[in-house]
């Protein structure tokens, strides 16, 4: 738990517990490289509210600090799709792209997946397990599907490749080594 932020413009030399203000209290004194020192009083059990209020901002400001970054990944990858078609050195390229013999394209801003888990018991012929269906909302191509579920599969993570001809739109990605959890 983060109670007081603090910074020093050098690295720490070393930090002891003494009596800095010389008034009969012990406070944490630390000392940089350069020569300077800070003395910091413990907080008073009345002071216990103030700093979880703080730990509800401090926890507002991280979620929020992890939104901004979300954004920012998604900006920078519309920023890089967008990319795809524009006109470089006179030449217009196109919203797909050839890349070792397959076409690439640009997956629209408008693409939204809709996701199902199903649970298939155990027949003669399969053993029981997880089916996760996945679809677009507008016939975009899935051509591999990556799980990250950390905890869950060997590895943290399941990729899965469907077979070239039933590349569509959909996909079942069955999985039935699953950790056991007690």
């Amino acid at each position: 738990e983060v109670v007081f932020k603090d910074n020093f413009s050098a690295a720490i030399a070393g930090i002891v517990e003494g009596d800095y203000r010389r008034d009969g209290t012990n406070q944490l004194i630390t000392c940089s490289v350069d020569g300077e020192v800070r003395g910091y009083s413990p907080a008073n059990k009345d002071s216990s509210h103030n700093l979880m209020d703080n730990n509800a901002e401090q926890d507002l400001v991280r979620e929020l600090s992890q939104r901004k970054n979300n954004l920012l990944l998604e900006l920078k990858n519309y920023s890089e799709n967008t990319k795809a078609g524009k006109e470089v050195g006179g030449l217009k390229l196109s919203a797909t792209t050839d890349v070792d013999g397959q076409q690439m394209g640009i997956i629209p801003a408008n693409t939204q997946l809709q996701t199902s888990l199903q649970v298939t018991t155990e027949t003669e012929s399969m053993p029981s397990h997880v089916q996760l269906l996945i679809n677009t909302t507008n016939n975009t191509v899935i051509k591999s599907v990556m799980i990250f579920a950390e905890g869950i599969f060997n590895g943290e993570s399941h990729v899965v490749h469907p077979p070239a001809g039933s590349v569509g739109s959909s996909s079942v990605c069955p999985y039935s080594r699953l950790k056991m959890f007690l």
